[in-house]
């Protein structure tokens, strides 16, 4: 996934004491636009990309949005079947931890 910003607002920031001085340069980022694939049924699908196309869109909000969408595609995708031999079954009602991480499963 990847979100693009906007810097705005470039200012500096100045503090002056008797023990410190230092000045910080500071900027505002704006998300203006995001660009993410989808995996499912081990094929990629079209990337969702959206770019803001007035100042006032709420890139979160539409983030959320299209986000929930492909979220409703993929589950409502046709789901293949595991291909599995009668050894591995017999490994997977045995297994007492995860083949990933190797954290034993609980209860």
């Amino acid at each position: 996934m990847q979100i693009s910003s906007l810097s705005r607002n470039r200012f500096q920031v100045v503090n002056r004491t008797q023990k410190k001085n230092y000045t910080k340069a500071c900027q505002k980022h704006e998300p203006s636009g995001f660009c993410y694939y989808i995996v499912c049924n081990g094929k990629k699908l079209k990337p969702v990309r959206y770019t803001k196309q007035s100042e006032d869109e709420n890139i979160g909000e539409i983030f959320v949005t299209r986000n929930q969408k492909s979220i409703v595609r993929v589950w409502s995708s046709e789901v293949k079947s595991m291909i599995m031999t009668d050894e591995d079954k017999i490994g997977f009602d045995n297994a007492t931890k995860c083949w990933i991480c190797e954290e034993f499963y609980r209860g």
